[in-house]
């Protein structure tokens, strides 16, 4: 696995590159997974599998075949090692969010504790992510008040994390979101309020208060109360942590 995730990286960057695909392998061990994709970009997943009796952790990215290939790969392989850094590896599912929306809001978290790595090996902020995309949300009046939170947070995280365009594109969605949701909604602009106040509280944080603060965000967000989450417990391992 080892030189196939080596055969995407550039001559020039393997030597930064090499010991943060040392670390993933050493953690997941023989559980990774790389397949390729027509999509847009790339993506990740940390799962886990039954072994011998004990849960160890999984790790899978798909590849994209289009774009900046190389920083995708990048990109995917620091958020499979971030739980080494905070803890965390993934969060009890609740009852009220049997769609497992927390795996979505914390990919977007990762994101500023990643990008610094990201920028140190060398790469470039316009390649961090894959090409973002606009919705004209004066149309969007049907979509539910979650929704909105959801396309507010989505906005004002990934902003920090775009290249000058896609900033401005993501500034404006903020502005448009503001006013037409809570046209649509008037009780959003509380909530608007409450979810930027977490997201400033996060600047403060060390990568080893992430599991508390994605839990404080399922809460606030009446996404239900974890109780519970897995993190690393050395190479190949789990353990169940309480809150």
């Amino acid at each position: 696995m080892k030189q196939t995730f080596l055969d995407h990286i550039s001559n020039e960057k393997i030597s930064v590159v090499e010991p943060l695909i040392n670390k993933v392998i050493g953690f997941y061990r023989e559980n990774l997974e790389l397949v390729r994709t027509d999509d847009v970009q790339s993506t990740f997943a940390r799962e886990i599998k039954d072994q011998e009796g004990k849960i160890v952790p999984l790790g899978k990215i798909q590849l994209t075949t289009k774009g900046n290939i190389e920083e995708g790969l990048v990109h995917e392989l620091l958020h499979l090692a971030l739980p080494l850094k905070t803890g965390l590896y993934t969060m009890e599912k609740t009852r009220q969010d049997p769609q497992n929306f927390f795996a979505v809001y914390n990919n977007m978290a990762e994101h500023d504790l990643i990008l610094p790595d990201f920028l140190e090996m060398g790469y470039h902020l316009e390649t961090f992510l894959a090409g973002g995309f606009t919705i004209d949300y004066k149309r969007e009046s049907k979509e539910a008040m979650g929704w909105w939170i959801y396309e507010y947070i989505r906005n004002v995280i990934t902003k920090n994390h775009l290249g000058s365009v896609g900033a401005k594109q993501s500034e404006k969605a903020i502005k448009d979101i503001r006013q037409y949701g809570v046209q649509f909604y008037p009780r959003l602009d509380n909530s608007f309020k409450t979810v930027y106040e977490w997201i400033k509280s996060r600047k403060k944080m060390e990568p080893k208060d992430h599991p508390q603060m994605m839990r404080a965000l399922i809460v606030l967000l009446n996404l239900g109360t974890p109780g519970k989450y897995l993190a690393p417990d050395g190479d190949g391992a789990l353990k169940e942590v309480s809150f």
